[in-house]
């Protein structure tokens, strides 16, 4: 009896161990997913930003040319 309740409480302790190293895991691949999210969103938003500076450009050389026009 002694032996193999030894025995459980390893096998209890290995699926504590590696419930936690799942659980470390999936929090890392969150993260991950977060900072790839983050990044996606700033690129966006930087590309966004040019492509208004360049309407805003065009916009003030359509105003130059009409009014010299």
């Amino acid at each position: 009896d002694r032996l193999r309740s030894r025995g459980l409480g390893d096998v209890y302790k290995r699926q504590i161990k590696e419930q936690e190293r799942a659980a470390k895991e999936k929090a890392k691949e969150k993260e991950r997913i977060a900072r790839e999210k983050a990044r996606a969103k700033a690129k966006e938003q930087e590309r966004l930003a040019r492509e208004r500076a360049k309407a805003k450009e065009e916009k003030l050389k359509a105003n130059k040319t009409a009014k010299n026009g």
